[in-house]
């Protein structure tokens, strides 16, 4: 069986172990060239989130042999989902593996936006120090109100890292937490969604990007109708759509 890992470092690697041939497309000149070249052997194909092998219909029309599309992490954008279900392909990924810090990820987000960083990192690189003009943009987290659209276990994780930052936290979810795990965090269920924004200085998106999360017709009037900045912390999603 034809075992294809594509990922993004530095060689290409064949070996073969118990019936398996075994190849790793490490570096980034070779991998398309390589992938198109072993499509039509391939049992396996292990994808990495971010440098994905893009499996569109017309790859898997040409894997003939194909069983499994992996990522060795989360995520499946990049897989033509309808064509591989009508391939009759498995299509997986390693749920939860990513969680700790893609939530640290999104505070350290929340931070450089709300304190104005990046304006104030670009001025002492070009060598400048002009206080004001990055200060007045520059604001406090303590106090503000923090809303998750998703409080799974990314939503959940990053809820409670805000927690000692002494913040309004809201969030919204198809489903309620527990309430002593509310409690615990002390965040506030809010069932409407666009009763929620208005109320939010800092929104995050914590949902998989799928025709119903495409939220740019909920957020749009919030832009409009801000009497102050509204702080957007999205991870990989989109706010442009009709869903």
């Amino acid at each position: 069986m034809f075992f294809f890992f594509f990922a993004y470092y530095w060689s290409l690697i064949y070996f073969s172990t118990n019936n398996w041939t075994i190849c790793f497309v490490l570096d980034v000149y070779f991998l398309y060239a390589e992938l198109e070249k072993h499509i039509p052997d391939l049992h396996v194909l292990i994808t990495t989130p971010f440098h994905p092998a893009y499996v569109t219909e017309e790859r898997i029309k040409k894997a003939k042999n194909l069983q499994l599309l992996l990522t060795a992490g989360i995520g499946s954008d990049h897989i033509d989902l309808k064509a591989a279900a009508a391939a009759g392909l498995t299509v997986a990924e390693v749920t939860g593996s990513n969680v700790v810090s893609v939530a640290e990820d999104e505070l350290m987000r929340i931070l450089i936006l709300v304190r104005n960083f990046l304006p104030g990192y670009h001025q002492v690189i070009n060598g400048e120090w002009n206080v004001a003009g990055i200060s007045h943009r520059a604001y406090d987290l303590e106090g503000k109100t923090v809303g998750t659209v998703g409080a799974g276990r990314i939503g959940r994780l990053l809820l409670q890292r805000l927690k000692p930052f002494n913040c309004n936290l809201l969030y919204h979810d198809r489903i309620k937490m527990d309430p002593e795990l509310e409690n615990q965090i002390g965040a506030k269920f809010e069932e409407d969604l666009d009763a929620m924004l208005p109320k939010c200085d800092i929104i995050v998106i914590n949902t998989p990007l799928t025709e119903k999360t495409r939220y740019g017709h909920h957020l749009m009037p919030v832009l409009s109708s801000a009497n102050m900045p509204v702080f957007f912390c999205v991870w990989l999603h989109s706010l442009v759509g009709n869903g």
